[in-house]
Order: C-alpha cells, then structure tokens, then sequence
C-alpha cells in the first residue's frame, strides 16, 4: 500500500516535517551566526545591510535569532529526550533581549555596543515588526516546551501569524521597497530578517504536524490530498499576477485600475477553477466508493446465502442427530440406556432452540440478556412438563449486554438447571423457580437460578460426576465465570461472569 491512508505513508510524512524542521534550525543559527559574528564582530556591512539602502539586521535581532534556531533544534528532538526547560529559557531569553532592544531602547543599545566592544551602533534598535515577530517566536517557543494539544493549537497560531508578518515584509521588498518602509512597523526590518523568519516560522510549524492546518497539509485523506495540491498554486499564481500586472503599472504600459481588474478576474479563474478540480476528484472518489459499495453489497448477499445454507444445514443436522438417538433409545435394553439418550437427545433439541433464538435476532453479536432469556424460557417450557406439573417459573431480568459466546454458555447452563429443578426438585410438582440476572459491580454480570424444592447436597453437586453438572461448570468456564451453590429451602445456584467490556 503506497496511499496516503497508509500509516507508513503518514510516518515517512512525518519524518519529512522533522528533517525540514531540523534543516530550517541549522540555517536560522547559520545565518544568524553569520550577521552577528562576521557582520557585528568582524564588520562586514554586506552581512549586517544586503543593500546600501535597505535596513541592516541589528545584532539583538541576530541575538535572538541565535535563541530561535537553537529552540527550533532541541525541539525536534523526540518527546522523551527534549529538555522543555531549555526551551523555556530561550524565549524568556528572546523576550529579554526584545525588551532592552524595544522597550529600553537606549540601554540596549549601549549594552550591545560594549558585548560587541564598539562605543556607538546607530542602526542596532529592532523594528516594530521584527519585535512583534520575536514575541510570536517566543510565544511559539514556550508552548512547545508543553505537549498538551492547547499548548500546539497557541504555538501553531502565533507561528502561521508570524509567517504572515514575515512574507508580507519579503513580498513588501520584492514589489516596492519605499512602499514597505512607508508602513512605520516594517519601516526598519531588513530584507534577511524578514526572510529568515519565514525560515525560522517554518521550522516552527514544522515542530507540531499533528495540530491546525500542518496536521491537514501532513494527513491522509482526499481532503488533504487536494490541499498539498491546491495550495502551491494559490499561493504562487495570485502573487505572480500582482508583482506582473505591479510592473506593467510601473513601467507606465497600463493603467493602475484596468489591472486590478485584470488580477481580480484572473484569481477569480483560479479559484474557480480549483473549486472545479476539487469537485472532479471528489466526484471520482464518490465514483470509486459507488464501485467498492456495490462490490461489497454483492460479497454481502452472497455471505448471507452461504449463511443462510449453512444455519439450514445445521438445523438438518441436529434434527437427524436428535432422531437418531430417540430411535437408539428406543432400542435400548435397560433403562440407564435409555435415560442417557434421551438427555441427550434434550441437550441436542436444547442446542436447536438456542440456534434458531439467535439467528432470529438482528445482531446475534450483542444481545439483550432479557430479551434472550425470555424467549429460551418460553422454548423450555414448551419442551419440559412445567405447567403439566404445576411448576411456575419467574423472571426477574436487568437488560444488560451479552455477547454471542455467552449467550450460548447460558442457554446451556439454564436448559440443565431447569431440567434438573423439574425432573429432581418437586418430586409432588406444584413449586416456583426464580431466575434472576443483573450487572453488578466491578463489571460482573449475576445469574441467579433458585426454587423451592427439596434441595441437594451442594458438595455432590460441585464435585458430581453426572453429565449436566459437568456441562454446567464447563460452560461457566468457559465464561471465565464463578459459580457457587447452596440449597437452604431449596436449591440456590449463583454464577457471576465478566460482561463483554471487562
């Protein structure tokens, strides 16, 4: 399997985030390194200033940088082995240097130009919008150093906002920089800050791919499927448009409102057009899955006539066995003989009873102990002389779930206790036998089985050697269940077995 629905597929996904979580890191700390040693260090103004009249990157920018970078590759370090307090001191090490390089602007600066042993730096205060970014970064940062899915939807915010900041700042300089810097908070914020924080953000997102829009781009699914293809190219083409038809306009070749039109109806297209595509693999899915619904429609009809064929054979099966031994009991010579087979051709009618029982019921997987208990005694009744020998048998059932095992194992156990109470218990007739089942604590489900009849030793009944007793303890077995006896008044048999979830 190569889909996207594959867990490896997502793994590999994963891996790809990591790694390019972990290359963003390397270049944040390479280029921050880079202005701040050889540009503020050594000065080198090609470092510190790409062109002579653009902004330079201060070095409490590449200060902070240096923190960021840092941050961004202890974190792609796995959950078990990340030290979240490093973490924490990074963005309160960010925040402290935004704070001297902002807010106290003058000691800051005067603080930096002694680290960097120079008396006066001009150009060493951080824009507006370069401490805004920071704040996001330290913000992301924090949250990181907590694994709760809050904690990722606030770091996942304030990176996608800083990656906003920062492409508007880039695509600021790409369309006009005298328009960038006649906005006052990007006014100061130098070409490689603003590209290194889109890197720096990146590497962010990068960190937290099971939450917001990065777990969308990174999941399984149609859905995400289309965004990985979609969202490259409506990024890309409105943005082409703009900067062509903001040439055109400053060249002097068209007019400034014909051209908005231009890019207006051209993004228009675009969406459309994806809108449309979108559709198309959505409907062909739809397709697929009509194609996959019927296939599975007919493997469904064909299981139910297997099914059907089988329960119908089975139902032969057990009449002809239940046939065979009433004729071999007939036969028999001696009375043992013919009480042996006759019990067991009951058993076998017993196991008729609970077939048809749960092939009548629509999900046989997860039964209703009343409902099923309260038909099984119905079919009991009819197959013992219960009425005929004033023997009353009531029902005192709690609705609770039992699955398709158990309900077998209770049919056995409940066809040979009443069997028992009616050929053992009332020697005269005229008796009651109570069946009670319930949930009780601890996930346990109760059987209780009692009548008033004349009772038994409850040790023979443990350790008796006679088949129904055997059938009864293998079923409760078989149920994982306990069972416990006692006959005061009566005989009083009290089985607890685990419920389905337990």
């Amino acid at each position: 399997m190569s889909g996207p629905s594959n867990p490896a597929f997502i793994a590999n996904r994963l891996k790809a985030a990591e790694a390019i979580g972990v290359a963003c890191g390397i270049l944040v700390v390479a280029i921050s390194g880079a202005v701040l040693v050889g540009g503020w260090l050594v000065g080198s103004v090609n470092l510190t200033r790409l062109h002579a009249d653009w902004a330079a990157m201060a070095p409490s920018t590449s200060l902070c940088f240096l923190f960021t970078g840092a941050a961004i590759l202890i974190g792609t370090r796995s959950p078990g082995t990340r030290n979240d307090c490093w973490l924490m001191a990074l963005s309160a090490g960010i925040w402290t240097v935004v704070l001297c390089a902002v807010i106290l602007p003058q000691i800051g600066v005067q603080i930096i130009g002694l680290l960097l042993g120079r008396h006066v730096i001009t150009d060493a205060r951080m824009s507006p919008a370069t401490a805004l970014c920071f704040q996001l970064a330290a913000i992301s940062i924090f949250s990181l150093s907590f694994r709760s899915r809050i904690s990722g939807q606030i770091m996942v915010a304030a990176a996608s906002i800083g990656v906003l900041l920062s492409t508007i700042a880039v695509v600021g300089y790409v369309f006009s920089v005298r328009a960038l810097y006649s906005v006052w908070i990007f006014k100061a914020m130098a070409l490689h800050t603003a590209l290194v924080f889109l890197v720096a953000f990146s590497g962010l997102l990068c960190l937290r791919p099971d939450v917001g829009w990065p777990a969308v781009l990174l999941g399984p699914g149609q859905g995400s499927d289309s965004a990985r293809r979609l969202l490259p190219l409506m990024i890309v083409v409105p943005m082409g448009l703009c900067f062509a038809a903001y040439r055109l306009v400053d060249a002097g070749l068209a007019e400034g409102g014909f051209m908005l039109s231009v890019v207006g109806v051209s993004v228009a297209v675009l969406l459309g057009a994806s809108v449309l595509y979108n559709a198309t693999l959505v409907n062909d899915q739809a397709a697929r899955l009509a194609v996959t619904q019927h296939q599975l429609q007919i493997s469904l009809r064909d299981r139910e006539l297997l099914l059907r064929e089988v329960n119908h054979r089975v139902k032969n099966n057990l009449a002809q066995i239940h046939s065979m031994l009433r004729l071999q009991g007939r036969r028999a010579n001696d009375t043992v003989t013919r009480e042996a087979l006759a019990d067991a051709a009951r058993r076998v009618i017993a196991l008729g009873t609970l077939h048809k029982i749960l092939l009548a019921n629509d999900s046989p997987s997860k039964l209703s102990a009343k409902e099923y208990i309260e038909k099984l005694c119905g079919s009991i009744d009819e197959s013992l002389p219960i009425k005929e020998r004033g023997i009353a048998v009531r029902l005192d059932l709690e609705d609770v779930g039992i699955g398709m095992d158990q309900a077998i194992a209770l049919g056995m156990i409940l066809n040979e206790l009443l069997t028992n109470a009616v050929k053992h218990a009332f020697p005269e007739g005229n008796g009651e036998i109570l069946i009670k089942v319930g949930a009780t604590e601890g996930g346990w489900h109760h059987l209780a089985v009692t009548d008033n009849g004349k009772g038994f030793d409850p040790s023979l009944a443990m350790s008796g050697s006679n088949a129904g007793m055997k059938i009864i303890r293998s079923m409760v077995a078989q149920m994982r269940g306990q069972m416990s006896v006692e006959s005061r008044h009566g005989a009083r048999f009290d089985i607890l077995f685990p419920s389905e979830r337990s």
